[in-house]
């Protein structure tokens, strides 16, 4: 787990820097908010500077908190999800499956 501003700054310019990442566009699917907590589920495509490596698409559900006025980046959790193009013919549907109490995190996609 990464903590701190400036270690989480740290973290991504490594990972952009390793991954040779070009860009980043992200795509917010559900945003909710409870009082001071806001709840966003999206997803995220990494294009590679690298001619030829298709993108990776990845889930991420971030957490965000309201203090003193201003909207912080509390928690984030995210994982890559697979392409279409390297999933198995027979896996043409994902599933759903709810585990744990109901609302959008306990949704679980198997493919």
């Amino acid at each position: 787990m990464v903590s701190g501003r400036e270690n989480i700054k740290q973290f991504w310019q490594g990972a952009i820097a390793a991954l040779n990442v070009g860009s980043v566009q992200l795509e917010t699917v559900d945003f909710d908010l409870a009082g001071d907590t806001g709840y966003e589920i999206g997803r995220a495509t990494l294009n590679f500077a690298t001619d030829g490596i298709p993108p990776m698409i990845a889930k991420y559900v971030v957490v965000w908190k309201r203090e003193d006025g201003t909207w912080k980046w509390h928690v984030d959790i995210w994982n890559r999800t697979r392409n279409a193009a390297s999933r198995p013919a027979k896996a043409s549907a994902a599933r759903l499956q709810c585990r744990g109490p109901p609302g959008p995190a306990a949704l679980v996609q198997d493919a």
